[in-house]
């Protein structure tokens, strides 16, 4: 009623000043306070409170018993399983739970428009994982990814390279990649791991993070580049090459000398004509280690 008639605070105020006024006026307010008229109905409803009409006196009696019987719970000793039981309710857990359901139905699906979805919703899940440093719990699910393009009959394919594909560069990757240098041993290897399993998708955003001269870290990122290296990525390898500045070039060839196939040598032919002299030793190097009869003409031609 007050909100009605009155709609702002000020008029309010009025009406409530005015209202005391009038009753401390009467016989009903000058024999009692109106603030202590105000709060007596409060005080016995709390008081007074009675809930028999809607409640059971089984029910009541229940509650009133709940905090003896929770007394009696919390003095007991707890079942042995009560830590594997916590355990279970653990982010890790439903982290892995949730990695192992989307396995199970991408490997139990049969109509191709759910299975480009789960493909989908697996990949962006990879992400999530990424950002929360779980490396080791992405590659059950890229191998999943992988053992469907190869099933046969293959179903969805496509759109699961397409997810394994984005995984590899995604924005997630790269700000991973970015502190390989502060991974612990056993992080960098389970990140390795995975940089093996996603492939050379991987390598534009390796590359990436040799955004100034010298490594993000003890030379961390070698590793984990060359396990997304190998023959097919040569092309890849090769196309980063051009307008890359001195050090990512030196990096690139030691990736080509990694590989070390013949069809490493001709972008590291290329690299021989580079002015840079870091860039030459390091091709230099790289085809010293490919054993391939151009290797060693190209060496001689540069010398």
């Amino acid at each position: 009623m007050l909100d009605t008639l009155a709609p702002d605070d000020q008029r309010k105020k009025r009406i409530l000043t005015l209202a005391k006024k009038l009753i401390s006026e009467r016989d009903f307010g000058s024999k009692r306070p109106i603030d202590d008229i105000r709060m007596s109905p409060r005080r016995a409803a709390a008081a007074m409170h009675d809930e028999t009409s809607y409640v059971s006196k089984d029910y009541r009696a229940s509650i009133d018993q709940a905090g003896s019987r929770a007394a009696d719970l919390a003095a007991r000793s707890l079942p042995p399983e009560m830590d594997e039981w916590l355990e279970t309710l653990g982010g890790d857990s439903v982290r892995r739970l949730s990695g192992q359901l989307l396995i199970d139905l991408l490997r139990n699906e049969t109509a191709p428009g759910r299975m480009t979805e789960i493909a989908r919703d697996m990949g962006a899940f990879v992400e999530e994982l990424l950002l929360a440093g779980a490396y080791g719990e992405c590659v059950p699910v890229i191998e999943e990814l992988a053992a469907a393009i190869a099933r046969q009959p293959a179903i969805a394919p496509d759109a699961c390279r397409k997810a394994i594909d984005t995984a590899g560069g995604s924005s997630a990757l790269k700000e991973a990649a970015a502190t390989l240098g502060d991974q612990t041993a056993e992080e960098f290897a389970s990140f390795e791991k995975l940089i093996r399993v996603i492939g050379i998708s991987t390598l534009p955003t390796l590359v990436s993070t040799y955004h100034r001269e010298g490594r993000p870290g003890d030379g961390a990122p070698d590793g984990a580049r060359h396990q997304a290296s190998g023959p097919a990525a040569i092309p890849a390898v090769g196309a980063a090459l051009d307008d890359k500045p001195w050090f990512v070039q030196r990096e690139l060839a030691k990736t080509l000398g990694t590989i070390g196939t013949s069809a490493a040598v001709p972008p590291l032919q290329g690299l021989l004509r580079r002015s840079d002299l870091r860039v030459l030793h390091a091709a230099v190097s790289s085809l010293t280690t490919i054993e391939d009869p151009a290797a060693e003409r190209a060496r001689c031609t540069r010398c």
